[in-house]
Parts: structure tokens; C-alpha cells; sequence
């Protein structure tokens, strides 16, 4: 195999290379911050709740996570009803039940991506 070959073996044409590198030298990337430059907190435990999440819950591992998704799954209904009230009044029946999906569908996403609720 020749030296050309062996350089451009995995090489796809037009593309960056992948690979490990070192992490950037300027800190947090844009995917752990917000467009004002503060960090954005994943989950209930971080941030400036987490110290006092551990002061006053004795809860470790598996069980606070149960725990964290219970209080989650109970905001997500909370959006439902919500959506299903304001859907009822908009548009009736038919906007109670839309309302009612809608909501749940997109809390639920947020809720995940933000890792309020771990799986």
C-alpha cells in the first residue's frame, strides 16, 4: 500500500475530519450556553438548587432520579390541563382535546432535552 493511499484511506472528499481532539481553549461552547453567555443548567440538581437539593433531600442515585421525573411527569400534566383549558376556550371540544396534546407533546420535549427527566 502506498503512502498516498494509506493518507487518504477513510478520507471523504469535501468534508472536515472527525476525530477526538482537545477541547477548545475558550471554555463552555455554545451548546452549554445561552445567546447572553450564561450557562444553561441540566436539571433540577444543578445550578443554584443543587446544594440545596442535597441539604434537604436525602436522596441519592436511582431514587432521586425517580423522584426528579415524578415532579417532572407532574409538570407535564400540568401543561396538558393548562392547554386543555385554554384549548376548550379557544375552540370548544375539539380544541380542549388538540390543546390537551399539544401541550403534553412539546412540555415533555422540553422536558427531556433540559434532562429534567432522565429515562
Amino acid at each position: 500500500m502506498s503512502k498516498t493511499h494509506r493518507r487518504l484511506r477513510g478520507h471523504r472528499p469535501g468534508r472536515r475530519r472527525t476525530g477526538h481532539g482537545r477541547k477548545p481553549p475558550n471554555g463552555l461552547t455554545a451548546r452549554h450556553t445561552t445567546a447572553a453567555g450564561a450557562t444553561i443548567p441540566h436539571g433540577y440538581t444543578e445550578g443554584a438548587w443543587g446544594s440545596f437539593y442535597r441539604v434537604i433531600l436525602p436522596l441519592r442515585g436511582q431514587d432521586k432520579r425517580l423522584f426528579f421525573n415524578c415532579v417532572s411527569d407532574w409538570g407535564v400534566a400540568a401543561a396538558g390541563l393548562l392547554g386543555a383549558i385554554l384549548g376548550f376556550a379557544a375552540m370548544g371540544v375539539l380544541g380542549a382535546f388538540l390543546g390537551l396534546g399539544g401541550a403534553i407533546i412539546l412540555c415533555d420535549q422540553a422536558m427531556v432535552r433540559g434532562c429534567y427527566i432522565r429515562r
